[in-house]
């Protein structure tokens, strides 16, 4: 029963895994934050840029020519 008791506490004080953790949360967060940015300016850039393609639409002009 010592030795087990022993590991047990051993594994109860190692702080690595929770080191471990925190970096996949952080991680997780950074990642929500972008796709959160993504998905709420992605429909305005794309509007944007639809109003700047179709502004630069060449339009050819119908010129008469008088004889």
């Amino acid at each position: 029963m010592g030795r087990f008791y022993s590991t047990a506490i051993c594994f109860l004080k190692d702080e690595g895994g929770a080191t471990a953790i925190e970096y996949a949360l952080i991680a997780g967060g950074i990642a929500g934050a972008i796709i959160l940015a993504v998905t709420t300016l992605g429909g305005n850039v794309n509007a944007m840029w639809t109003r700047v393609s179709t502004a630069m639409r060449w339009r050819p002009r119908l010129v008469l020519c008088s004889p």
